[in-house]
């Protein structure tokens, strides 16, 4: 079969999408709770979302969305597309991932099989080697968690599901072997299939076990839980044999593959084409539901259509597109769901060759059918998306907004870290086209430099980090709204500090990777922010891939140790320029993947705790550093744009008087 419906493919994308991001909503409340346990909380069957119900919020930063989100990204970075090899998907897991803090389940080696692939990939072994039988055991290799990143691998190549397969395969064998790279080559096989939409749901099926091998454990699985369905006409019944043949008590440790994908086999042979009764089924059943329900939801919402997810129940609108995406790069940690299906669509496009997609106006557009690009209302008024349009309704002191940072650790129960940066800063002009305008005025929610929050009107101070985005209402109306754009300048300032951050407190916009931070020692006379990192790299940055020229300036000093310095153009803890200073040599670097490479350097001393001004700028292809009247510059093409921040290997450095400037652009891909 082959994909031909590329004006819809976008679409499809998105829909995919919202599949699997309401089936983690709908299963997170409930994850490791058993079947039984379930139905006697919510009777026979559990057909609503119940974060409410179980006292937790419903959008939560979770590895099945950030995970999914960022690994595919791997096609892209490398520039080789479906050509990336093995290797490289490892190396995105160490651009991306902050230890202990984004994506994985973060349990420890031999417990959380990602965790032990990290360690692996950490201590220079390489994908697939970092995720074989061979080196962690078949029990650790065969884990959940190579099928639930792996849907948008099935994204990329609608109707292809033999390219689907072979690039679930590189990705999963990162962390994962054995049957579990199976299971992960079925749900991307199903994902391409249910682009074609003329196959049903058992055509669907078929075509995911066609990529695996017949004589496999997972393959063995569908073939009796398929036929269980049939026989048996009640899933509860069809439960029973999974749990007798494919249950914990025989598959074990952390959270094992076999049982949970069986579920997802059943809740697909029972619903059919039916979205609601799949997501009603598959966290009935219980276990890893959000891991579960995420995946049936991919492909059951494909195969259901976008319809299918907006009654009987209504699963759009609770969450409206808004998902967390925290990584060691803040561009997408707060993000929505049609932004993230324009990414993966551009991906799957220049796999095609087919050329992209045909350009919309601004940032934001609501183009996408029912896609409200995370705008919510705070108290009162309602929205939705009528034609591509974006429509408010609201009475005069209503409030519509969008985050643009993701919020603080009070205000959300998930068990992973979400460090982000903001989508915009000060100086960046917010533009809207519409229609009866005149009703609304814009308004940012913004923490000041003393920590307080305020909602505010007027340009914000360039101390200030904005958390959202969004429209008061002057008077009772409704408000139409075509597009949301940037433009202007980025001018931000940290006062006489970096914002003070502990161990979890990321709020302040910044990413943070160092041991501790510490503010002034008695001697210093003046407010400082120290960073100490005890083994390897530590990163301290803000910004995003929408930051293209900048310069950044501080005071800075050395207190001790071995390396540190300024960043510019930060893509990930593998792709940025550095500016280093390292006993008694300053030099500008260009750390890519493996590829370190001394770009300019020249004999600087730092004498120890005294405050020098530095800057460090990247304009075009010329980078440019001062410090106490040494310059260095050099000339590189690699990396085009990104943050800035500070960095410190083996050493404890001081810095205040931050100030960054940018030359910003949204409006090019990323």
């Amino acid at each position: 079969m082959m994909f031909t419906d590329w004006k819809r493919y976008e679409e499809k994308v998105y829909t995919a999408l919202l599949g699997k991001v309401a089936g983690v909503y709908f299963g997170r409340p409930i994850e490791g709770r058993s079947k039984a346990w379930i139905q006697e909380k919510f009777g026979p069957i559990l057909d609503h979302y119940c974060a409410d119900e179980m006292g937790v919020p419903l959008i939560v930063t979770d590895d099945d969305i950030s995970g999914t989100f960022t690994f595919v990204r791997a096609l892209a970075d490398s520039g080789l597309y479906a050509q990336t090899p093995d290797r490289f998907f490892g190396d995105t897991w160490l651009n991306y991932l902050l230890e202990k803090q984004t994506i994985l389940w973060w349990g420890g080696m031999c417990f959380s099989t990602e965790h032990t692939a990290y360690l692996r990939l950490k201590n220079g072994v390489h994908s697939p080697e970092s995720g074989s039988i061979t080196m962690n055991g078949q029990t650790v290799a065969e884990q959940i968690g190579a099928q639930i990143f792996i849907d948008a691998f099935g994204m990329v190549a609608p109707c292809n599901v033999k390219l689907a397969a072979e690039l679930a395969a590189k990705a999963a064998r990162v962390s994962h072997d054995g049957e579990a790279v199976y299971a992960a080559q079925v749900v991307a096989a199903m994902v391409s299939a249910a682009f074609d939409d003329t196959l049903n749901m058992e055509q669907v099926l078929d075509q995911g076990v066609s990529v695996i091998p017949e004589d496999c454990l997972v393959a063995q699985i569908h073939r009796d839980v398929r036929a269980w369905a049939k026989e048996d006409g009640d899933w509860n019944r069809t439960f029973d044999r999974i749990n007798e043949k494919y249950g914990y008590h025989k598959y074990g440790g952390g959270c094992h593959v076999v049982p949970n994908h069986a579920v997802m086999v059943m809740a697909w042979a029972y619903a059919g084409n039916d979205f609601h009764k799949a997501m009603q089924i598959v966290n009935t059943a219980g276990w890893d539901t959000d891991c579960n329900a995420a995946n049936v939801g991919s492909v059951s919402a494909l195969v259901a259509g976008l319809d299918g997810m907006k009654a009987p129940y209504d699963y759009l609108t609770p969450f409206a597109d808004r998902v967390y995406v925290p990584t060691a790069e803040g561009t997408f940690s707060t993000s929505d769901v049609a932004c993230e299906a324009y990414r993966i669509a551009a991906i799957g496009r220049k796999i095609a060759g087919v050329g992209s997609a045909e350009k919309q106006p601004g940032f934001w557009h609501f183009t996408l059918p029912g896609s409200v690009h995370g705008f919510m209302a705070e108290q009162g008024g309602r929205v939705w998306n009528e034609n591509g349009t974006l429509m408010l309704e609201g009475k005069a002191g209503d409030t519509f907004m969008r985050p643009v940072l993701i919020p603080a650790i009070k205000q959300t129960t998930s068990n992973y870290g979400f460090p982000s940066t903001p989508l915009i800063y000060p100086g960046v002009k917010v533009l809207v086209e519409g229609e009866n305008l005149d009703a609304v005025e814009l308004v940012r929610q913004v923490v000041h430099a003393d920590n307080k929050e305020e909602l505010i009107t007027t340009e914000p101070d360039e101390k200030d980090v904005i958390r959202a985005i969004g429209f008061r209402f002057r008077k009772d109306a409704t408000v139409k709204i075509r597009s949301i754009d940037f433009s202007g300048d980025v001018r931000f300032a940290a006062g006489k500090d970096c914002p003070e951050c502990d161990d979890w407190n990321f709020g302040n916009g910044w990413i943070n990777s160092m041991d501790n931070q510490i503010g002034s020692f008695s001697s210093d006379g003046i407010g400082l922010n120290h960073m100490v990192r005890n083994e390897g790299m530590g990163v301290f940055v803000t910004g995003n891939r929408y930051w293209k020229d900048s310069t950044m300036r501080c005071k800075f000093n050395i207190h001790g140790g071995d390396n540190c310095g300024l960043i510019v153009r930060y893509q990930g803890q593998k792709r940025f320029y550095a500016l280093e200073f390292e006993h008694g040599i300053a030099k500008i670097v260009r750390h890519y993947y493996d590829d370190v490479t001394v770009l300019a350097e020249a004999p600087f001393t730092f004498v120890p705790d005294q405050l020098y001004p530095v800057s460090f700028s990247a304009v075009g292809s010329r980078l440019t550093a001062t410090v106490d009247g040494l310059e260095l510059t050099a000339e590189d093409k690699t990396i085009r744009d990104g943050g800035c921040g500070y960095h410190a290997t083996l050493a404890l450095c001081g810095t205040r008087e931050t100030e960054i400037e940018v030359k910003i652009c949204y409006s090019e891909s990323i």
